[in-house]
């Protein structure tokens, strides 16, 4: 157990990655629930889930940078590194705005107390803007891995 401790891992990355992909994956969850429920509670969470999903996504990418300075000249991370990155920009983008606009929404509950909710195709289009957040963490999560342990089929 002992040998454990004579090694460091040079980069955070490999640790920050996964915290994204559980919390914008859960978010679009619970998106979905508020979709159906339009409960304040709901949403709360939602958007709870939303920007800790979001700050994790920047960390993450930002952790990536000095991941691929890491691993520069690696072929497979070479050959899929940029593939990688623009993803993760479009994740960061997608899940910085889910975060904000449920924000929103929540702050427009607590301004407007008595409105009736929010309609329901406002719901639907944040359940689906939270679906398209969590295929792209998904997808950036399935590259990174690709880079790490793919093998050719």
């Amino acid at each position: 157990m002992d040998e454990v401790f004579e090694y460091q891992i040079e980069v955070l990355h490999p640790l920050a990655v996964h915290f994204p992909i559980a919390l914008l994956i859960v978010a679009a969850l619970v998106v979905a629930v508020w979709a159906w429920n339009d409960r304040q509670s709901t949403l709360r969470g939602a958007a709870a889930l939303a920007v800790l999903g979001a700050t994790a996504a920047v960390f993450a990418e930002r952790t990536g940078e000095k991941m691929a300075e890491h691993s520069e000249g690696a072929p497979m991370v070479e050959r899929f590194v940029e593939l990688h990155e623009s993803a993760a920009d479009w994740t960061v983008l997608v899940s910085v705005a889910l975060a904000v606009l449920l924000l929103t929404f929540l702050l427009g509950d607590r301004l407007w107390p008595h409105r009736a909710g929010t309609p329901r195709p406002v719901r639907i289009s944040m359940a689906l803007l939270a679906l398209v957040a969590a295929l792209l963490v998904a997808w950036t999560g399935h590259i990174g891995g690709v880079m790490v342990w793919g093998t050719p089929v």
